[in-house]
């Protein structure tokens, strides 16, 4: 009877050590699912707001012809080359 009692006893331990290390993997998967998920984030928000400038110059550019106006010597920050390259 002692026997069987010290071999439940040890499968009880080792089931609730399994079950504590089941734990620790979710925690931890759950920790860098969340890091992933803000990662992916970033860069999407990165990427979009450099295709909405583009696409900002772009409309800038099609105004300006409309408008016959000249941009030919203005890059996509708005100052003029001489400026930029300090050339006159």
């Amino acid at each position: 009877m002692k026997l069987i009692f010290c071999c439940v006893k040890e499968k009880d331990n080792e089931i609730s050590f399994l079950k504590s290390k089941i734990h620790d993997l979710k925690n931890t998967l759950e920790y860098w699912k969340d890091k992933f998920s803000k990662l992916i984030s970033f860069l999407h928000d990165k990427l979009h707001s450099w295709y909405d400038k583009d696409d900002e110059y772009s409309d800038l550019l099609i105004l300006a012809k409309e408008l016959n106006l000249n941009l030919d010597n203005i890059d996509k920050r708005g100052y003029p080359y001489h400026i930029i390259f300090n050339t006159n």
